[in-house]
C-alpha cells in the first residue's frame, strides 16, 4: 500500500487530495481540531496537576473524582452495536443510557 502510494500511480491520487478544495477544507478541519483539543486537553492537565500537587484547596478530592470521570465511563456506557460490520462498530449514541441522559436525547432501549 505504501510502495503504491508513492508509485506513479499513486502520486495523481495525492494531488487530487492537495488541489481539491473539498479534501482541503476535511485536512484544515482536522488539523484545527486536532490542535484544539490538544491545547485544551493540555492545559486541563497542567490545571488539574497543579491544583493536585501545589495548592492547599479543600477540594482536591473532588478534582480528582471529575479527572477520573473520562477514564471511568467509558465502561459502562455500553452503546457499541455487535454487528459483524466493521462500520457499524462506532458508538450508537442513542442506545446509550449515559450518553442519553448526558446529551439530553431519549435512550431507545
Amino acid at each position: 500500500m505504501v510502495s503504491t502510494g508513492f508509485s506513479t500511480e499513486g502520486l495523481p491520487l495525492f494531488q487530487n487530495y492537495i488541489q481539491n478544495p473539498i479534501y482541503q477544507t476535511i485536512i484544515t478541519n482536522t488539523i484545527v481540531l486536532g490542535l484544539t483539543v490538544g491545547i485544551i486537553g493540555t492545559g486541563l492537565g497542567f490545571l488539574f496537576a497543579y491544583v493536585q500537587v501545589k495548592v492547599k484547596a479543600p477540594f482536591k478530592r473532588f478534582m480528582h473524582l471529575v479527572a477520573l470521570v473520562p477514564i471511568i465511563f467509558a465502561a459502562f456506557c455500553p452503546g457499541k452495536r455487535r454487528d459483524s460490520d466493521v462500520r457499524a462498530q462506532r458508538h450508537d449514541y442513542q442506545r446509550c443510557l449515559w450518553c442519553s441522559l448526558l446529551l439530553g436525547a431519549r435512550p431507545f432501549l
